[in-house]
């Protein structure tokens, strides 16, 4: 019970930190709390980055080469240019597909903990409330 359990907090927090990365680039900025694309302008190394630099076309490449881990002059521009290659590569599919598999996969694994429901019902609220959330 306790290795499922451990599986079930690490899964759910894979998925929690995908969708949080998500939610950086393409939330809603009054809702998010935080300036959407801050993971962009500090070139972060997320799952959405990484998955574009392995995917992207030659041009795609020299498009985020000119804004990853350069000196940032236009903040939005940045912004603009790394999330337009992120749309023509379908990254946000992509990554809501792994925070889907991820939370299905914490699902599972709190469904092998051999206790009542009841003792389980927290854990799937707070699993169920970190998907959802908009902020």
């Amino acid at each position: 019970d306790a290795e499922q359990l451990r599986q079930f907090g690490t899964a759910i927090g894979v998925a929690f930190q995908l969708r949080d990365d998500l939610l950086d680039v393409y939330g809603d900025a009054a809702t998010f709390g935080k300036r959407v694309g801050g993971d962009i302008v500090s070139d972060k190394k997320t799952f959405l980055l990484l998955t574009a630099q392995a995917q992207a076309s030659f041009t795609q490449q020299e498009t985020l080469r000119q804004h990853i881990g350069q000196p940032v002059a236009d903040a939005e521009a940045k912004v603009a240019a790394v999330r337009a290659v992120y749309d023509e590569l379908h990254v946000r599919a992509q990554t809501e597909n792994l925070i889907e598999t991820y939370f299905q996969a914490a699902l599972q694994h709190l469904d092998r903990v051999a206790a009542p429901e009841a003792r389980k019902a927290p854990l799937r609220a707070l699993a169920l409330q970190l998907m959802e959330r908009e902020s």
